[in-house]
């Protein structure tokens, strides 16, 4: 990943969690996280682009179809906002790399959010993103899981 990469870290779904960090190496981490509904998320995120801020790596949470989340799933979201997300990237040539979250929800609680100034309160969904972004700048050094 090349010097002062944007990445973003996405959590999709009916409420749509992101986080964008610059990934420079200089372990200062997030720069902004929030979370939207999925069509205004999309719509910032798309505005985003339109503005010239192309991010070099998008991470996603990976959403996986089983019994118990078409059950409790009411529409797609997470889906429709994945395939958005990759249509968007592909235009643009942006990377799209896929998280597991048992993986990163494992690996990265909530006391390392706090550690790191990183926690949002009462945003769950954005919380999650933070922990993908928080996970992806480990895998590439920049940033520890562990407190120092």
């Amino acid at each position: 990943m090349k010097k002062n990469a944007l990445i973003w870290a996405i959590d999709p779904g009916d409420t749509t969690g992101w986080a964008w960090a610059l990934g420079d190496g200089s372990g200062e981490g997030c720069r902004g996280a929030g979370e939207y509904a999925a069509m205004t998320f999309l719509n910032f995120f798309y505005k985003t682009l339109e503005d010239g801020s192309v991010p070099d790596l998008v991470v996603i949470e990976k959403f996986t179809i089983t019994q118990r989340t078409m059950q409790s799933a009411r529409h797609p979201l997470a889906i429709e906002v994945t395939g958005a997300l990759r249509w968007m990237c592909s235009r643009l040539d942006v990377e799209v790399a896929f998280q597991q979250p048992a993986d990163v929800m494992n690996l990265v609680p909530n006391s390392r959010l706090k550690d790191l100034g990183w926690y949002v309160k009462g945003a769950e969904h954005a919380r999650d993103a933070l922990r993908h972004l928080l996970y992806r700048l480990a895998k590439t050094g920049q940033i520890s899981l562990s407190p120092e």
